[in-house]
């Protein structure tokens, strides 16, 4: 088993290395996936001064873009262009295995959301759920500035999305788990200070444990 983990590490951190960690995973498409990937899907919606931001374009309102760190190889990932997203919001994309801090989001202003989800072995494709981003902003010129953060959910919509991922990629034949992304205040906003034990201590409280041996 512990071979096994060492294996899967070594091959995380080769895929994370390259410029192609996340892809989008287009309508219809069949994806093949690699041994230590998988499908994970959800949405993504910005709640701005009490109304949705909402639908995103590529021209006119792109979605937001946001980091990851693999906490298990403790490598940053960052979108080399920006993400795809449905105009609802909806994302999907593959990733590595493994256990992920979002430490930022830009959208029109940065957000420091405090989120982590995982990406474990035991199914295809993961549902993350929606990402609920409430602000209040202000403009001062052509910019937008965050005045106050409302709130930030993750809410669950596991049956309906799961219904649209399928729909959407009929040819799909794998398995579909549930596994919702996290807020919580003890997830650290600067992360380049913590050493990826400490962050095993904070996310082991929130009920995460890492997914891989740590290097």
């Amino acid at each position: 088993m512990k071979k096994r983990w060492i294996i899967t590490f070594l091959i995380g951190v080769l895929l994370l290395s390259g410029c192609a960690a996340i892809k989008s995973v287009g309508p219809g498409t069949t994806v093949a996936l690699a041994e230590s990937e998988a499908i994970v899907f959800g949405k993504v919606i910005f709640i701005e001064n009490h109304k949705e931001k909402i639908p995103y374009s590529a021209w006119t309102r792109p979605g937001p873009r946001m980091s990851f760190l693999h906490v298990e190889s403790g490598k940053y990932i960052d979108w080399g262009f920006a993400p795809v997203y449905e105009k609802d919001g909806s994302f999907y994309w593959t990733m590595p295995t493994g256990t992920y801090i979002i430490p930022d989001i830009r959208f029109d202003y940065f957000i420091l959301p405090q989120v982590a989800f995982q990406v474990p072995s035991g199914a295809d494709a993961f549902y993350l759920g929606v990402l609920k981003i409430d602000v209040e902003t202000k403009q001062i010129i052509a910019r937008h500035y965050v005045k106050e953060v409302n709130s930030i959910t993750v809410e669950d919509e596991f049956d309906k999305a799961k219904e649209a991922f399928i729909s959407r990629n009929p040819d799909f034949k794998g398995t579909i788990k549930k596994n919702l992304m996290i807020h919580d205040p003890s997830i650290p906003i600067d992360q380049r200070s913590y050493s990826q034990k400490q962050f095993l201590t904070i996310l082991n409280a929130i009920g995460f444990g890492l997914l891989m041996t740590i290097h």
